[in-house]
């Protein structure tokens, strides 16, 4: 993928250079580049890796505390400029746009250090209702149906779906 991705990088610069010098005919040489990219970009759809692409790689890292805390400088440098620019004699839209997001960010924030914080967070929660809505959707029999809804109900709050009630 990087041979291709190199060979048009260098016969669209070379087509843009020959442009601009008027000298360019179509099907010489440079034409070659362009099929290289092709052959190259094909090779590479048809590596046996390609047939692994799909599937989920292992997480490797986890979300600590020290990362969160660089996301939301990184995420709050610019709301923070909009501030202070807004303070010291800006636009007052400054200050609004700024402020709202810095206000969403820390929602957004809270909002996550509250699900993973509860023990049936919603990490769980939602591959539990993935499952449960990739078995409703593959049901094919009236039994499987009844069955498929009964566990999204019981994922959706602990409640008894009204087909499983009796």
């Amino acid at each position: 993928m990087v041979g291709a991705i190199l060979s048009v990088l260098l016969t669209d610069s070379v087509y843009g250079w020959i442009t601009l010098h008027g000298s360019y005919h179509p099907g010489e040489l440079l034409d070659g580049g362009w099929m290289l990219y092709y052959l190259l970009w094909g090779a590479a759809a048809l590596h046996p890796s390609m047939a692994t692409i799909s599937q989920a790689a292992a997480p490797r890292m986890k979300l600590t505390s020290v990362r969160l805390a660089g996301i939301a400088i990184a995420a709050l440098i610019a709301p923070a400029i909009m501030v202070v620019k807004a303070l010291t004699g800006g636009n007052s839209d400054d200050l609004v746009v700024g402020g709202t997001a810095v206000v969403l960010f820390t929602l957004v924030h809270r909002a996550n250090d509250g699900s993973r914080a509860r023990p049936d967070g919603c990490g769980g929660r939602e591959r539990t209702m993935r499952r449960a809505g990739g078995a409703l959707v593959a049901a094919t029999t009236h039994a499987e149906i009844v069955t498929a809804a009964a566990g999204c109900g019981r994922c959706a709050g602990g409640r008894r779906s009204p087909a499983t009630r009796a």
